[in-house]
């Protein structure tokens, strides 16, 4: 049966997904460096033990022999890495030679909010994407670390992630939060932060509120 792995599951929604997808002979593991995370999954899918199991485990340091698994995923868990170069390279190391990895992860870059001050859009992006996450900008290298990891056969899909409504945007990205850090550290005035905040508001309530980023989807092939 397939084998697959589900690196930094979290709960383990998605792996109990996948487990429908590789049919009654296949088996998924998950890992998540969250002792909590994998507790509830394991409670919640105690039935089905036998061909999903979870493991606490660092993404860094995965807990497998070489060419334990036909295919290994990545969803939005680079982005929260130092160093994503490192866990790629763990990934092709338990996948053997054929088998495939899948990454997806967002370019918080290529962040857009449009119809304000594209000068105060461009100083709001420029910082959640220094902040926001530990490799915030990793979704332009999946390509790149793939083949770094010995990976060939690499396919990259670009997807947009559109936001019309503005209390979405701001939970997505926590505009409101950058505008306020960057007004405390000077960088911004607050006439110019309350006006930028002013003009999407007014877009929101006329309907016509947009904002969006870039998602990137990589698979690669493990070379033997």
């Amino acid at each position: 049966g397939h084998r697959v792995l589900d690196a930094g599951c979290g709960s383990g929604r998605d792996a109990e997904t996948l487990l429908d997808l590789v049919g009654i002979d296949g088996q998924v593991t998950g890992t998540d460096p969250n002792p909590t995370a994998i507790a509830n999954a394991l409670g919640r899918t105690e039935a089905k033990r036998d061909r999903l199991k979870f493991k606490v485990a660092d993404s860094y340091d995965l807990p497998f022999h070489a060419s334990s698994f036909d295919t290994a995923r990545m969803d939005r868990v680079l982005q929260t890495l130092h160093e994503p170069a490192a866990a790629v390279a763990q990934l092709a190391w338990v996948v053997r030679a054929g088998g495939r990895i899948v990454l997806m992860e967002p370019d918080w870059e290529s962040l857009t909010v449009g119809g304000a001050d594209p000068r105060v859009t461009r100083i709001v992006v420029s910082h959640i994407a220094d902040t926001s996450q530990p490799s915030g900008k990793v979704g332009r290298d999946l390509a790149m670390l793939l083949s770094d990891a010995g990976c060939h056969a690499i396919e990259v899909e670009l997807h947009s992630l559109v936001m019309r409504n503005l209390g979405a945007m701001d939970h997505l990205a926590s505009l409101g939060a950058a505008l306020a850090d960057l007004v405390a550290a000077g960088r911004l005035a607050n006439d110019a932060a309350e006006a930028w905040w002013q003009r999407l508001e007014d877009h929101d309530a006329e309907k016509c509120f947009w904002g969006g980023m870039t998602v990137t989807i990589a698979v690669a092939t493990v070379s033997g």
